[in-house]
């Protein structure tokens, strides 16, 4: 069952979709999730590393921001191997991308640094943003090779060319931005947590732009962009994942099945298909755009408390299990998953 909701603000329309399902028992529902869609699990070498966000490169090889162990680390699908890189301790690693090139950039908040790897030589550079105590959180490289990040503290996006940063300020103070994607047309798209807004910024025509979110109080976080350049991010507080089309400036929320869940990250496969996981509800989450149809699959470990998630080009699901207690790299093998992961 739909129910849509028009709501009239401003100069855009928001349009809300809310679902209803009828669930199967649990035990039963568990069932055909485990025949469905085998989960691996994975144990990092580092004990309570807390991993945290991942990013997937042309390979097939999974790296990993391992926050409490101050170490980057990659496992190799093939061999299912691990190898970790230390990093400044207490640097405390959050967002992890790669670069057209190849190379692993990664946010060091603790220390106010951004942090590149060059898998090739081994390199480890570490450079610290100009903003004092700016904290910067995800991360993302752009086609041109910019590389591109928010600063929580700061209130700011950044951006390293690889010789310099500059840094944008956003209109509403304390606004906490959070997620950070690029799409096709080089616009820098955002998420701001407490500021209840996405936006963007045209480095062309010097420009930065936010939209209000529907859903007061949302808390928005992980920020992707589709084949379409449409936005699509997760609401923490909401307990919804959402999207906008910037060519209509219309908002599409769904509600997540299961309440309170507590959506962190997202990612978006080549045929559209919508991942994200459930923090608090220890599940991954599938929305199929076109059906609008969720489905959730239940993480194998009690309270993992899964956070960054990516599609490989094999079609698999990789995410990270942070809990202390769980401490994994785990992958989905879904048959309906898709090619490639955008960011």
């Amino acid at each position: 069952m739909r129910t849509l909701n028009f709501i009239t603000k401003g100069v855009a329309l928001y349009l809300l979709l809310q679902f209803a399902f009828v669930s199967p028992s649990p035990a039963l529902a568990a069932e055909e999730q485990k025949a469905a869609t085998p989960i691996e699990e994975y144990t990092l070498p580092t004990p309570m590393s807390y991993p945290i966000d991942i990013a997937i490169d042309s390979g097939g090889k999974v790296w990993y921001a391992a926050q409490k162990a101050d170490r980057i680390g990659v496992f190799d699908d093939g061999d299912k191997k691990f190898r970790e890189f230390s990093l400044p301790k207490g640097s405390s690693p959050s967002g992890i991308a790669i670069d057209p090139n190849g190379v692993v950039w990664f946010t060091l908040p603790a220390i106010s640094s951004i942090g590149s790897f060059d898998p090739a030589t081994e390199k480890l550079s570490v450079r610290k943003v100009p903003s004092k105590n700016a904290e910067p959180y995800m991360i993302a490289a752009s086609k041109d090779g910019n590389i591109w990040f928010t600063e929580r503290n700061a209130n700011r996006i950044g951006m390293f060319n690889g010789k310099t940063f500059r840094e944008f300020g956003i209109t509403t103070p304390h606004s906490q931005p959070t997620g950070i994607s690029v799409d096709s047309k080089g616009l820098v798209w955002f998420s701001e947590s407490t500021g209840n807004n996405i936006g963007f910024i045209d480095l062309s025509r010097k420009i930065i732009r936010e939209y209000r979110i529907p859903t007061p109080y949302a808390n928005p976080s992980d920020i992707v962009v589709d084949d379409k350049d449409r936005v699509w991010f997760v609401e923490m507080n909401g307990n919804r994942v959402c999207m906008f089309d910037p060519a209509s400036s219309v908002f599409n929320e769904a509600i997540i099945p299961t309440p309170g869940s507590v959506p962190v990250r997202l990612a978006v496969s080549a045929d559209g298909i919508i991942w994200f996981t459930e923090n608090r509800a220890n599940k991954i989450g599938r929305l199929d755009p076109v059906t609008a149809a969720f489905t959730e699959y239940t993480v194998p470990t009690y309270s993992s408390f899964p956070v960054g998630i990516g599609v490989a080009r094999s079609g698999k699901i990789w995410f990270t299990e942070s809990a202390r207690d769980a401490n994994k790299l785990s992958s989905i093998s879904a048959p309906e998953a898709g090619r490639e992961v955008r960011r």
